[in-house]
């Protein structure tokens, strides 16, 4: 590496380090405000910025492990996911491994390989984005849990005249509409999203 760009590696990893240290603040508010969007767009900026500037110094260790922590990141902005306790501890350990990382960098500029525990991580990562549990999933649980319920319900006469009770079985009508829709609109989006998400790689 020539001596100017190892002086702008040096620069740009110092950079990096100030923004992640202003992360921890960042992750606070994400727990005491779990639906302020803003926050959340701000934290995935930070990483979507170190992943696409890791990728041009040839930093693919970190070039991989900031895409896959963005990828939960773009779930949570999305709405497609709950920021729960177990989502911020899953993005708490990454963000660990990668002021890791550049700690590793700032004592020796160089392209390293990642380590067994940062790929056992990373693995860990991609189950939890597989099989983690998503907003439709859990409105689904909920509704397959009333529904039997609510038609059981229908017959009884102290229900069956309630305004109440007509205007629960018509919210539970329209949101088990939605849920077809969105699990049809899902299964051809998904090839889509696959593409974009390797496009931002």
């Amino acid at each position: 590496m020539e001596d100017m760009d190892l002086e702008i590696l040096v620069e740009f990893v110092s950079e990096v380090r100030d923004d992640m240290a202003d992360l921890d603040e960042r992750f606070i508010k994400l727990e005491e405000e779990p639906d302020n969007k803003e926050n959340i767009d701000s934290i995935f900026r930070t990483v979507h910025s170190v992943k696409g500037n890791s990728g041009f110094f040839g930093l693919n260790a970190i070039k991989v492990m900031a895409h896959k922590i963005e990828n939960l990141l773009d779930d949570l902005r999305q709405g497609k996911r709950f920021v729960t306790k177990e989502t911020v501890t899953v993005l708490l350990e990454g963000i660990d491994y990668l002021k890791a990382m550049f700690a590793a960098l700032a004592e020796d500029p160089k392209p390293k390989e990642l380590l067994p525990e940062e790929q056992d991580y990373l693995d860990r990562l991609e189950a939890f984005l597989q099989q983690g549990e998503t907003k439709g999933k859990v409105v689904e649980e909920i509704l397959s849990a009333i529904s039997p319920i609510v038609l059981d319900l229908k017959t009884d006469p102290n229900f069956a005249g309630n305004p109440k009770f007509q205007e629960l079985q018509e919210k539970i009508e329209t949101y088990q509409s939605r849920l077809v829709n969105e699990k049809s609109s899902d299964s051809k989006g998904c090839g889509k999203q696959k593409i974009e998400r390797e496009q931002r790689a």
